[in-house]
């Protein structure tokens, strides 16, 4: 028996094995970004869902008749950094994200002139978020009496 007369067969299962490698590598990677990238997805959401609920939860909690934009928004410094304050929204900048909030109060007097005024309001609001290159929104609107 000659054992020594291998020849060429180290280089062909190198070649093979690298060529497995460049195939697989790039589809390993690309599954870790999208496992990343749903992650913060996720993330983003939930602080979206917290956003929008704190914003009608502290609109539960100021008297009806008080109750406009402004207030909401003043409100909310408490919770959160908030920059660019306009009348009825402002720029939330957290450690994941920034958002923009708009909040709208509707009397129901504004819309039916035969209903007392300060009796039943909706609230409104309406987050903008970046996810990559795209805007998105969620919004959550509530009637407080």
């Amino acid at each position: 028996m000659n054992f020594k007369n291998n020849k060429g067969y180290v280089v062909v299962d190198a070649t093979i094995a690298v060529i497995i490698f460049m195939i697989l590598i790039p589809v390993l990677m690309g599954m870790v970004y999208r496992v990343n990238l749903t992650n913060h997805e996720t993330k983003i959401k939930a602080e979206v869902i917290n956003i929008l609920v704190n914003t009608i939860e502290t609109a539960k909690g100021i008297e009806l008749e008080n109750l406009t934009e402004e207030k909401v928004i003043n409100k909310l410094q408490d919770t959160y950094t908030i920059s660019n304050i306009t009348s009825n929204s402002a720029v939330i900048t957290t450690s994941i994200a920034s958002y923009k909030l708009k909040v709208s109060v509707v009397d129901y007097h504004d819309i039916h002139s035969d209903a007392k005024e300060n009796v039943l309001k909706t609230v409104k609001a309406v987050v903008t978020y970046k996810i990559g290159n795209k805007e998105k929104t969620m919004d959550l609107s509530t009637v407080v009496k």
